[in-house]
């Protein structure tokens, strides 16, 4: 064998037996006629191989594939399963199902189905609950004062169209509330801070 041949070695079960050796079974190789074997001994104590010992069988293979990568990127866009899932949640699906069976799929299917709510459709497509209350009691405590934070020029640009679609869709809100940080002149090159909802705080 030259060095552009390449081989495969298997590992002779009588050795293994023998002498507490595993035999590692691989594609080599062979250069100047040495074929490399990987050996692994399994006991504390030091094993001499000597010359002319049959650890393993070396035979000329002529293609080598790798396991899973003979499918086509077509045949497997044709197995891809329809789930009759909005598109969002599509891809969830399928990342979680190749390894179980119709039934297992089925449910899947309900459960993300029925759910489907609180995925998120987009980057915009921020949810909200009104399960959980909070009550901030801040009587005869003075309110906490934020300093103005000046933002990069290449940033102010974006920070300011944030803080626009936030408002238009009700994410926040101005607020007259004493504990409210305070505006920023976009004349001065600020932008205008995000308002959570401390409206209700007295």
């Amino acid at each position: 064998m030259n060095g552009e041949t390449q081989a495969l070695v298997e590992p002779c079960e009588r050795f293994m037996k023998k002498h507490s050796v595993m035999v590692a079974k691989s594609v080599v190789n062979p250069q100047g006629g040495v074929v490399p074997v990987r050996m692994i001994n399994l006991e504390s104590t030091p094993i001499t191989v000597y010359k002319g010992t049959t650890a393993a069988q070396c035979e000329p293979v002529e293609e080598v594939v790798s396991e899973g990568l003979t499918e086509s990127k077509s045949s497997a866009a044709e197995k891809k399963e329809d789930s009759g899932l909005p598109e969002h949640i599509d891809p969830l699906f399928q990342s979680s199902v190749s390894s179980l069976d119709k039934g297992q799929r089925t449910q899947v299917v309900d459960l993300l189905r029925k759910y489907q709510s609180i995925f998120a459709a987009s980057k915009e497509d921020l949810g909200r609950t009104g399960i959980v209350k909070h009550k901030i009691t801040v009587k005869e405590v003075r309110p906490i004062k934020q300093n103005a934070r000046r933002l990069p020029l290449n940033k102010r640009e974006e920070a300011s169209k944030e803080v626009s679609d936030m408002l238009n869709r009700g994410i926040i809100e101005p607020s007259s509330s004493p504990w409210a940080s305070r505006g920023f002149s976009e004349k001065e090159g600020w932008v205008h801070p995000i308002l959570y909802r401390l409206s209700s705080v007295k």
